[in-house]
């Protein structure tokens, strides 16, 4: 399945939302203490890099919605245990808690949904 799926969709929306936060971040003088803005930006910067893989390689698409589904399945994890940073690193604030688990269902749904289709698309051998 080469055309825009669920997932590819999904890398596009999100890579243009940590895109944006992440640049905008970085122009307004992050600051690379520990923990520190500045490493927030690199995360999703590595993240958009990550899901770039996914837009321009549609046959990779559904790996990467694997790859960012756990990701941020372990950041939400990780903010449990610390909820002021992530990794010593990364500051959590209250908008993280809300987007890392959307960010982790949204993608394992996608990928689960674009699964099921591309099974349901192909034709039964019989």
């Amino acid at each position: 399945m080469t055309g825009w799926t669920f997932s590819r969709v999904f890398c596009v929306v999100l890579a243009a939302v940590l895109g944006v936060r992440s640049l905008s971040t970085l122009i307004a003088g992050a600051d690379f203490g520990v923990p520190g803005a500045g490493w927030r930006s690199v995360w999703q910067l590595i993240m958009l890099a990550i899901l770039a893989i996914g837009i321009v390689n549609a046959r990779w698409t559904t790996r990467v919605m694997v790859a960012v589904a756990a990701v941020y399945l372990m950041a939400t994890i990780s903010e449990v245990v610390d909820t002021t940073t992530l990794v010593g690193i990364v500051p959590v604030d209250m908008r993280d808690r809300y987007l890392h688990p959307l960010f982790a269902v949204v993608a394992a749904a996608c990928a689960v949904i674009d699964r099921v289709r591309r099974h349901v698309a192909a034709p039964s051998v019989r």
